[in-house]
């Protein structure tokens, strides 16, 4: 009796995992497969929950839940994309001679900036014929578009028109010279589009479970995993100051004395960042006065233009790749 009561408790402790329900949300098709992994591999006997979390985070999901019921979320919508993904990867980026990259070029941890990028697609690709997850992916992976990263300080007229005219000092240390981007990596030219399709945020997961369930507790979790979601990003808008001027510190070592809605004189403007940026008027004529509006990051993409003689850069704000900023 007491050997059948042990091979019992053997039996249960060892099909833990298999009692453990597995939830995983996917926004693209190649996602979805690596789901699908990863929740196969849960299901193994030899199941280590450690060693699996740190497999997920590698294939780009973190593990959150209890020992019962755990969600599998995507990392770039975690504060931990942070850290292991995009601070990395800005210092990556910043060491390049080229200050131009392909997803093969790419550390595991890195990829999953570029996975960000696709997966956001349809709040920035909608005009260049990159409107979803899977077709930016598509290229990205082929390295038909690269990425780069540029990054600046926004000002706007000090005048009392009703729409002010806004000026860039661009960084210059981010330049990169288009002739040797298109000699280094084989871009292809991507079309534009006239029709946009709308943007749908949160309804636009799909959703793997590890046990089949009836249709109210499916949505049950669904709803739990899409609070985990909003959670976090709210956790990322509270840490994005200090990640923006964390980059700062990376990719500019100058301290620049400005004061954020200061106005500063061309020439004054001009003499501060002598060797460190060039003025860009983004709208119009450059104003006599301009405010010192922000610090901004974007990170670029590029492909060959439609005269194959050079790139093509769309720029995407930060606060997109890291889900703060939506198409409406």
């Amino acid at each position: 009796m007491r050997m059948f009561i042990l091979w019992m408790l053997l039996v249960i402790l060892g099909n833990l995992n298999a009692q453990t329900l597995v939830v995983a949300g996917y926004e693209s098709e190649s996602q979805r497969k690596i789901a699908e992994r990863l929740i196969e591999q849960s299901r193994e006997k030899s199941w280590n929950r450690r060693e699996w979390e740190a497999h997920c985070r590698e294939n780009g999901y973190v593990v959150v839940g209890s020992g019962d019921v755990i969600y599998l979320i995507p990392v770039y919508y975690t504060p931990e994309f942070i850290e292991y993904s995009l601070v990395p990867f800005v210092e990556h980026l910043a060491q390049l001679h080229l200050k131009v990259t392909t997803q093969e070029m790419l550390s595991p941890p890195l990829k999953q900036v570029i996975f960000a990028l696709a997966a956001r697609a349809p709040d920035w690709g909608v005009s260049w014929g990159l409107s979803s997850p899977e077709i930016a992916e598509t290229k990205l992976r082929s390295g038909a578009i690269a990425v780069g990263l540029k990054a600046g300080w926004l000002f706007e007229s000090a005048s009392d028109s009703t729409k002010p005219l806004h000026v860039l000092v661009d960084l210059q240390s981010l330049e990169y010279s288009p002739t040797k981007v298109l000699e280094t990596f084989r871009l292809e030219r991507v079309p534009t589009i006239s029709s946009v399709p709308k943007n749908t945020g949160l309804s636009d997961w799909s959703f793997l479970f590890s046990h089949p369930l009836g249709i109210e507790r499916r949505i049950e979790h669904m709803k739990a995993y899409l609070e985990w979601v909003l959670a976090f990003q709210k956790q990322l808008q509270s840490l994005w100051q200090q990640t923006k001027s964390r980059i700062q510190s990376i990719l500019c070592a100058q301290e620049i004395p400005l004061q954020m809605g200061a106005t500063y004189s061309i020439s004054e403007i001009e003499d501060m960042f002598r060797g460190i940026g060039s003025v860009i008027p983004l709208e119009g004529k450059v104003s006599e006065s301009l405010i010192y509006r922000e610090w901004q990051i974007w990170l670029t993409v590029l492909y060959q233009n439609e005269m194959g003689t050079g790139t093509t850069e769309v720029c995407v704000p930060l606060e997109t790749l890291m889900g703060m900023k939506r198409r409406n």
